[in-house]
């Protein structure tokens, strides 16, 4: 059955596909930056805090090393629609999605039950710049339910010492970040930059952390998108056929 109000989607070459809603939530280019950044550096256990439809998952349950990953969405109808684009996929066996606040205890998750945690949590702060007037998509830009304080203090709960973090979030926001993880002693490890051109500022921020590590990062070369002429980039389509 395919629910109401949904479109599907056939994504890199066929290897992927993803109902999304018309009108409601739909994933962008943060969340397939963040599951290549990320997939190479999971394994066993893996919790995404707020999964949306559930691409995340979808592309970390390709890695062979990710024996389970758990989708925790706040939306019921978002819960819903990842639940069937794991079957879509074939992917249900190793993916389980939860529909949970993740500001409360999680069903099923205990402190130190996971291997690793990947977030692509809201980049706005509530109250800060235009929020859109559709719930699901303000959910998922701007902190309405759950600040990033919240989403790092989940991936400290949930990571087992020396677990593994991964997160996407919005540049100019970096300090944020680093200082809310090193708070809860999840040490940033690895940082990219994500450029919209060469010539301009980086809109997004790639972080790596390790629980309870020592204090040593490094910021690796900035990814940029697009060329000049608009076209992607070599190194973005090398993520886009790998995934």
């Amino acid at each position: 059955m395919v629910l109401n109000d949904c479109e599907l989607h056939t994504l890199f070459s066929g290897r992927i596909r993803v109902l999304q809603s018309q009108h409601g939530y739909r994933f962008s280019l943060d969340s397939i930056l963040l599951g290549h950044f990320a997939g190479s550096r999971i394994s066993g256990i893996t919790a995404d805090l707020g999964t949306g439809c559930g691409i995340l998952p979808i592309i970390l349950a390709r890695n062979p090393l990710a024996v389970k990953v758990i989708g925790l969405e706040l939306q019921a109808g978002l819960a819903a629609l990842a639940r069937q684009n794991m079957e879509l996929n074939g992917c249900q066996d190793r993916v389980m999605i939860v529909q949970a606040d993740l500001r409360a205890a999680c069903p099923g998750l205990g402190a130190g039950t996971c291997d690793a945690v990947v977030t692509n949590p809201p980049f706005y702060a509530a109250g800060s710049g235009r929020t859109n007037q559709r719930q699901q998509q303000a959910v998922a830009r701007h902190e309405l339910h759950g600040t990033l304080e919240h989403f790092i203090a989940a991936a400290a709960l949930l990571l087992r010492p020396a677990g593994r973090f991964a997160a996407i979030f919005s540049a100019a926001r970096v300090m944020d970040l680093l200082g809310c993880m090193r708070s809860r002693r999840i040490e940033p490890k690895a940082i990219q930059f994500v450029h919209p051109h060469a010539h301009e500022a980086a809109a997004m921020v790639l972080v790596e952390g390790v629980r309870n590590a020592g204090v040593e990062a490094k910021v690796v070369p900035p990814l940029i998108v697009h060329a000049e002429d608009g076209s992607y980039t070599e190194a973005a389509r090398k993520i886009f056929d790998t995934l």
